[in-house]
C-alpha cells in the first residue's frame, strides 16, 4: 500500500525520506525522488528476487539534457565487503535498491547535509547479510541543471569529499580503498 505525505514546508530530501521511513510499516522499502521514475514492473521483478537476500540493487540510467549514461551492477549476490571491493560505492545511490525495512531500524538520512546517500547507504548495506544485483528493471534519474550534484562550488566539493572520506574509512581493508583514502585526504589538504 502507498501513503501520501505532504510537508507544509520543504525540509529537504533527507527529511522527506526520514518521514517516509518513520511512517513505513511494510517488510520492504525503496525510494523514488520526485522528478525521477521507474521502468514498468521494476519493483515487481525486484520483489521476486528478494526472498533470500536483504537488498536488491538494479540498473540506473542518468538522463542529462544532451545524453544519457547507464550503470548496470554486476549480476551477483555479495556481502557488503564484496560490494565495497567491487567498487559498488562508486554508485552509492539510495534510489536503485529495494531494502528489507529492518535494515533501517536505527538509521536515518542526515538532515541539512548534502550527499546524504553516500553518508547513509553504506551503513544500511553493512547490516545486510547479502546484496543481490540484478540486470532487469531500471531507475531513471533525471539530472537537473542547478542540482547539488551539478553545482560543485567549494562548499559542495568539501561536503562531497568529506562524505567520500567517511565512506572509505569504513572498516574495509583493501588496497583500492587505501589508495582512494590517501587521494581524498591529499585533495582535502590541497583545498585548505
Amino acid at each position: 500500500s502507498f501513503k501520501y505525505v505532504e510537508h507544509p514546508n520543504n525540509k529537504g530530501l533527507s527529511a522527506a525520506r526520514n518521514t517516509g521511513l518513520d511512517l513505513a510499516n511494510g517488510e520492504f522499502v525503496t525510494f523514488v525522488d520526485s522528478d525521477d521514475y521507474l521502468e514498468e514492473n521494476t519493483l515487481h521483478s525486484c520483489l521476486t528476487e528478494i526472498d533470500k537476500v536483504d537488498v536488491v540493487e538494479y540498473p540506473i540510467q542518468r538522463i542529462y539534457s544532451t545524453h544519457t549514461s547507464e550503470w548496470r551492477p554486476a549480476k551477483d549476490t555479495v556481502t557488503f565487503k564484496d560490494w565495497m571491493r567491487n567498487n559498488g560505492f562508486m554508485h552509492c545511490y539510495a534510489v536503485n535498491k529495494v531494502y528489507r525495512m529492518r535494515l533501517w531500524e536505527d538509521i536515518r538520512f542526515p538532515v541539512g547535509q548534502n550527499f546524504e546517500d553516500i553518508r547513509t547507504i553504506p551503513h544500511v548495506l553493512q547490516k545486510a547479510n547479502s546484496i543481490k544485483s540484478v540486470q532487469h528493471g531500471n531507475y531513471y534519474y533525471i539530472d537537473r541543471k542547478g542540482s547539488i550534484s551539478n553545482s560543485m562550488d567549494v562548499h559542495n566539493l568539501e561536503e562531497y569529499t568529506t562524505a567520500l572520506v567517511e565512506l572509505l574509512s569504513l572498516p574495509i581493508n583493501t588496497r583500492n580503498h587505501r589508495l582512494y583514502i590517501r587521494a581524498l585526504n591529499a585533495e582535502r589538504t590541497y583545498q585548505q
